[in-house]
């Protein structure tokens, strides 16, 4: 009789299908930069994986308008710039086709390692990127709000599950700054005692002053200190603590400029100058008479194209009859 063999276990190798298609977002440079702002661009890429690529090379020659063909052809939403000046650096957000372009002033940061090398436990850190961070806001209005939410996937509070919720990026405006974090949602039980928790990660305690186990359960209290906010679990009936532990990187922005279309277009604001009502309406018609006359000269050098083309037809068209009568009259003569 031959061996029977174990029994096979199917394992899933579908995707789970999506309702709506998540945001493409890709962080570049433009410029030169320092070698710590080329660090502050990678953890950013970091920090909206799965949702942005990490091996996006760019060079400090490539021309904007080429990044904005490749990033329609690829259908990218949006692109992220940080570029730095002689007096200081910016964080420029396109939104992909028309704009807007809002740029923001980066007054302070600090990369993951030192916000890692803060904490006592850093080292047992394994943040899990594979699923998209949750956007929580607070403070944020106008279009720098419409921008976040369309860098970040939208979710269905009726149907998210916690064990998707691996990390959030908080962002708070305080006095016109807006405070960027980024962190590690940790999840745990609630109602064990720090003791239980201590044997369950091998921890042998000392029992020589308490006369049985029970005693030393009782006087070790019923609840952990460090335990967070409690969250239900829709689908069981226990409870998890929620514990939040930053991953970093942080970041200070100040709204400086917002502009229509892509880099280019008319200011709607700017930190800096404050235009009166008169003076907002005549730059806007200029930049709209500018526009006109760019586009009037398109049209006519279109035009004289295609003029020109045709001109090169019909002297081709002339000359064949030329060279069919002096074919026949070779052919005559011979």
């Amino acid at each position: 009789m031959p061996r029977r063999g174990r029994r096979r276990t199917k394992h899933r190798t579908h995707k789970e299908d999506d309702d709506e298609e998540k945001p493409v977002t890709i962080v570049s440079r433009r410029g030169k930069i320092g070698p710590i702002l080329k660090h502050l661009v990678s953890e950013l890429r970091i920090v909206l994986y799965p949702n942005c690529p990490l091996d996006f090379k760019e060079s400090s020659k490539s021309n904007l308008k080429d990044l904005i063909n490749m990033a329609n052809e690829f259908e990218v939403n949006n692109m992220l710039f940080v570029t730095c000046t002689k007096n200081s650096t910016y964080l420029k957000a396109v939104k992909l086709p028309n704009g807007p372009t809002i740029s923001f002033k980066i007054l302070e940061y600090t990369l993951s390692s030192d916000v890692r090398a803060s904490l006592k436990k850093a080292s047992r850190l394994q943040p899990d990127f594979k699923s998209s961070p949750i956007l929580i806001m607070r403070g944020v209005d106008g279009l720098p709000n419409n921008l976040f939410k369309s860098i970040f996937p939208t979710l269905d509070v009726s149907e998210i599950k916690l064990k998707k919720c691996k990390r959030v990026v908080l962002i708070d405006n305080q006095d016109d700054t807006l405070q960027m974090r980024h962190y590690l949602i940790k999840t745990r039980p609630t109602g064990i005692s720090q003791s239980l928790k201590k044997i369950a990660k091998n921890q042998i305690p000392n029992l020589n002053q308490f006369n049985s186990v029970s005693e030393w359960l009782e006087n070790s209290g019923n609840a952990s200190e460090s335990e967070g906010e409690e969250a239900t679990v829709s689908d069981q009936s226990s409870k998890l603590s929620l514990r939040l532990v930053e991953l970093g990187p942080r970041m200070s922005l100040k709204l400086h400029k917002i502009e229509e279309g892509i880099c280019g277009g008319n200011v709607l604001y700017h930190s800096l100058i404050h235009k009166d009502p008169k003076a907002a309406k005549e730059a806007e018609r200029i930049l709209k008479e500018k526009k006109e006359l760019k586009e009037m000269r398109k049209k006519i050098q279109e035009e004289n194209v295609e003029r020109k083309k045709q001109q090169k037809l019909a002297r081709k068209k002339s000359k064949e009859p030329r060279k069919r009568r002096k074919l026949n009259t070779e052919d005559e003569e011979n």
